[in-house]
């Protein structure tokens, strides 16, 4: 045998020179196989906005689970080459606008054309909020604000008055309905009650300008803790229909903004705007019944006999002096009796229109709302028949009737003008007429709270029944 050796100097040089490759050997190019280099396509197709139908220049168009993407050029139109063989999901992406997805399948050597339509979408980004200083960066604000748009809630909730907006939707942040009393104004604390003896109602700004927003009556003026009553505050007559968005400021911290009166909180209510572009116009309308409330306490009476042993209504107050011995307890509820129940069914009304539009430089925003909405309570019939009788037959108003309603007739306008790039000029102006009315709370407090240890009065007596309750002076 024979033996041929290389010299040393050589060997290095064999060893360095290129192997040869098998064709199931990998290739790396771009993390892809040599099948997969050998089986591709083309993928191209047009971005379009799905309002307009424009060209949506700078749409990133990607192929899923790969590096492979282009964008979309001046006319929306984008190509991808080497795409792999086979089916594919294409996503297409653009900041204020929704992402959108589509499955392609795309053949060896072949081109296949994907068209995306797609749609605007609103991108938050830094939000700005309202403050008395003008429009702030709101990571720039100490407060703490909470922001609400109105936008939403209308379609998805039953939202007949701005307390129905606010109720349960920002923390910290409580309403009281005042028992669903058609027309009346919910109270609002924030961060809860803050004084036994002043005022605790938040302060409110609508488009700047401050509103009133006391509620109640008792002692204080319906200001305090301790407030009862229910009144038409001036919440009442905002249309929910017209609202943008409610910016909550909380905390004491409001009153570097507003003064002193908003040591309680401040809510901030912005109306709807024109946008520019053609004539928008939103009709609503709606109706319904009002149930009454089903559940209400018994009233308790106590029956005996006086020193003289005569059957009397012995109330606690002369059993504990002596003057009466109690033999038996009746239960007796004017609510719930059919009879004398001053529980009806009440229903609701409300038709509306707007409209806004205009251009770049003037914008405009017209609203018109009509509302009739009448509450549960009404006069039963022994009662109608007794106060005629005694007013000598006369008929009784509706008004006396049905004691708890709510008429209005609303329009609203505003327009907005652009004076330079750093300047705005807003004109609003609304015009209202409303009639309201609410009944008195002594006639839940005499029928339905009473238990009997006053007087003779309890459980409405002969001077507080709902004829008289409901009379109007």
């Amino acid at each position: 045998m024979r033996f041929a050796l290389l010299p040393a100097v050589l060997l290095p040089l064999a060893l360095a020179s290129p192997p040869t490759l098998l064709a199931t050997e990998p290739v790396s190019r771009v993390g892809l196989t040599t099948d997969e280099v050998r089986f591709a396509g083309t993928v191209r197709g047009r971005v379009t906005d799905q309002s307009s139908g424009q060209p949506v220049p700078g749409a990133q168009v990607i192929v899923a689970g790969t590096r492979l993407g282009a964008a979309a050029d001046n006319n929306g139109r984008y190509v991808i080459t080497q795409v792999p063989a086979g089916a594919q999901t294409l996503s297409v992406r653009l900041l204020g606008y929704a992402p959108k997805s589509a499955t392609v399948t795309v053949t060896d050597n072949g081109e296949v054309t994907a068209d995306f339509t797609i749609e605007r979408s609103a991108s938050q980004l830094s939000e700005v909020v309202v403050t008395a200083t003008g429009d702030q960066r709101k990571v720039e604000i100490g407060n703490a604000v909470a922001t609400l748009r109105a936008d939403s809630l209308m379609i998805s909730a039953p939202i007949t008055s701005v307390g129905d907006m606010l109720q349960g939707r920002v923390s910290g942040l409580m309403t009281f309905a005042n028992a669903g009393m058609t027309g009346s104004a919910p109270r609002i604390r924030i961060r809860g009650f803050n004084s036994l003896s002043q005022p605790n109602n938040p302060l409110i700004i609508i488009d700047g300008a401050r509103v009133d927003n006391t509620t109640g009556a008792g002692s204080g003026g319906g200001t305090n803790i301790q407030s009862y009553g229910w009144t038409a505050g001036s919440m009442t007559s905002m249309n929910p229909e017209e609202i943008e968005s409610f910016e909550i400021v909380k905390g004491p911290a409001a009153a570097t903004l507003y003064g002193t009166d908003a040591a309680n909180g401040v809510i901030v209510i912005r109306t709807k705007r024109g946008t520019a572009g053609a004539p928008k116009w939103n009709f609503y309308g709606e109706g319904g019944i009002i149930p009454h409330p089903t559940n209400w306490n018994d009233t308790y009476y106590a029956f005996g006999k006086n020193a003289q042993g005569q059957a009397v209504q012995c109330v606690n107050l002369a059993r504990v002096a002596g003057q009466c011995t109690v033999d038996s307890v009746s239960i007796w509820s004017p609510i719930r009796d059919a009879v004398s129940s001053p529980l009806g069914t009440g229903n609701r009304r409300q038709v509306g229109a707007q409209v806004s539009g205009g251009a770049q430089q003037l914008r405009y925003f017209v609203g018109g709302d009509w509302e009739r909405e009448r509450g549960y309570l009404e006069l039963p019939a022994a009662e109608i028949k007794r106060i005629s009788t005694e007013r000598g037959g006369a008929e009784l108003p509706d008004e006396q009737i049905h004691p708890n309603y709510l008429n209005r007739t609303a329009l609203r306008a505003n327009a907005s003008a652009m004076l330079g790039p750093k300047a705005d000029l807003n004109i609003s102006n609304s015009l209202q007429f409303q009639r309201s009315q609410i009944p008195t709370n002594t006639l839940f407090t005499d029928a339905a709270w009473g238990i009997g240890y006053k007087d003779a009065y309890d459980g409405w007596g002969s001077q507080r029944r709902p004829g008289e309750t409901f009379s109007t002076r």
